[in-house]
């Protein structure tokens, strides 16, 4: 049998060791917290109640929100999934696609072993485990991506490509934006296939796909004074004034790209700096000649969005750098497959030495990625303690100050699953953080402020019997899965930007 003949069950041995790690006990792995339940809140309350938002999270940087195609992917992923976990399974399904256009890639751009190797590297990777689990909307980059760069690199080998692809690759251009506007800088991706190509046929179908996926961002922008366009500008003008980072090449070079690259595959950062150097060695040797027109546009992309992020004046987290994975994996897979091809018998043997060496390194830390989240579980104990007590009832917990967010978004979400959060239940709140207990003036005397000594030792508060005003007057407020939807998707209803 010939090689390639192998290429169908190595890749479905890869797509199953991706999915079983990814895939493996996901209600009990899911990381939760303030923002991740947030997100999935979203998602579900807008599939039951059908309801399509336009516009997106905010963003961590300034005073503007991202588009909403986050949200859009987490409301089909509850029509898709009948599971209260489908936010975390559409997740983890789209790491598995992720898996999967890397093979695409590494096949166009250096043949089936290029593909494989990378698709490997992925499927095993402790960082995209990690991704697969964290739900937030940068971890959905790496498909978009990735699609991105397999659609180019696609087109610029094709001599008669379909319009419809450019009309893919402009949707997922715009879709990738939306979940992050560092996406941005893919557009050196699209415009660089287009020089490669030495035409502009079909730009407009591109620009279609474009504009149609950003329909319900620019509806947004209409109804409130173009808020998101102002508030980027100003925080992109203003940046030196909201935040300093030492920014230079030397720290950009020596310091935040090795930490990136090592990070990406789980590695020690001296063994990424080497990797990292015989990698660009064999990369070099290979752009030096001309059959490797690909892998020569592929560097090419890669090097302008290197040296055009160097001037970005923002923190560098690595999570705004999502864009740049599927790069690092097929430039990292290239001397990996390149040995793996080699003539002598030597260079074979040590190529699957190293290939060995890093599966067994990074294994310990994907078998410990398989364990239950100690706080998802913390709180699903903290759910059947309030079920016990409370059994047949609904209940709202009630925040104290914005403090805390992470534990009681998650026990809404969690008893709100199960149908046990409702407005005139019992209302329950944590002593810690700060709020006192509404007030003895009705009866609630300090002694009876728990409800029994389970939810003592929670300290988690009972205070059904106070007046709503006193409630309000020390600072408690109602969480409800619709609350919770309304805070995050219809703000700009009272706020009016």
């Amino acid at each position: 049998m010939k090689r390639e003949n192998y290429t169908p069950f190595i890749l479905g041995a890869i797509v199953l060791v991706a999915a079983f790690f990814r895939l493996y006990d996901v209600p009990n792995r899911a990381l939760m917290g303030n923002e991740t339940v947030r997100d999935a809140v979203v998602g579900l309350v807008g599939a039951r109640e059908l309801q399509l938002p336009v516009t997106g999270p905010f963003s961590s940087l300034g005073a503007f929100t991202f588009g909403p195609w986050y949200w859009y992917h987490l409301i089909a992923s509850y029509w898709i999934f009948p599971t209260p976990y489908a936010a975390w399974y559409m997740l983890a399904f789209m790491s598995l696609l992720f898996v999967v256009v890397l093979f695409g890639i590494g096949l166009v751009i250096g043949g089936p072993i290029l593909g494989l190797v990378a698709a490997f590297l992925a499927a095993i990777a402790p960082n995209q485990l990690t991704a697969a689990t964290h739900l937030t909307q940068p971890n959905l980059l790496f498909f978009y991506t990735a699609f991105i760069f397999f659609l180019v690199v696609l087109t610029a080998k094709s001599t008669h490509p379909s319009r419809w692809v450019f009309t893919m690759l402009g949707a997922a251009f715009g879709i990738a934006v939306n979940f992050h506007f560092q996406a941005i800088n893919l557009a050196v991706a699209v415009i660089a296939m287009f020089v490669f190509r030495k035409s502009l046929r079909f730009i407009w179908h591109l620009l279609l796909g474009f504009f149609v996926v950003n329909i319900p961002l620019l509806v947004f922008q209409l109804l409130n004074h173009w808020h998101t366009l102002r508030m980027v500008v100003y925080t992109m003008v203003h940046m030196d004034g909201l935040i300093y980072v030492p920014n230079s090449w030397k720290i950009y070079v020596f310091q935040f790209w090795p930490d990136l690259w090592a990070n990406q595959f789980g590695l020690p950062i001296w063994v990424g700096v080497v990797f990292g150097a015989v990698a660009s060695a064999v990369i070099l040797r290979m752009i030096m000649k001309k059959q490797q027109v690909l892998m020569r546009l592929s560097v090419l992309i890669f090097f302008v969005m290197f040296v055009a992020l160097r001037y970005y004046k923002g923190e560098r987290f690595f999570s705004y750098y999502n864009f740049f994975t599927p790069w690092l994996f097929v430039f990292a897979a290239v001397p990996l497959a390149w040995g793996l091809q080699a003539k002598h018998i030597a260079v074979r043997l040590v190529t699957i030495g190293v290939l060995l060496a890093y599966t067994m390194s990074v294994l310990p830390k994907d078998i410990a990625m398989l364990a239950p989240s100690e706080f998802t579980l913390a709180m699903k104990n903290a759910v059947a303690i309030i079920k016990a007590e409370y059994e047949g009832k609904s209940v709202v917990i009630h925040n104290c100050l914005a403090k805390n967010l992470y534990r009681d978004f998650t026990l809404t979400f969690l008893l709100g699953i199960e149908g046990r959060v409702g407005k005139d239940g019992a209302k329950l709140g944590f002593t810690k953080g700060g709020c006192e207990y509404p007030g003895s003036a009705e009866g609630l005397l300090e002694s009876s402020k728990y409800a029994s000594e389970e939810l003592q030792k929670m300290e988690l508060m009972d205070f059904t019997a106070a007046p709503e005003a006193a409630i309000l007057e020390n600072h408690w407020f109602p969480l409800t899965l619709e609350v919770m939807y309304d805070t995050e998707v219809k703000w700009w209803y009272k706020e009016k930007p």
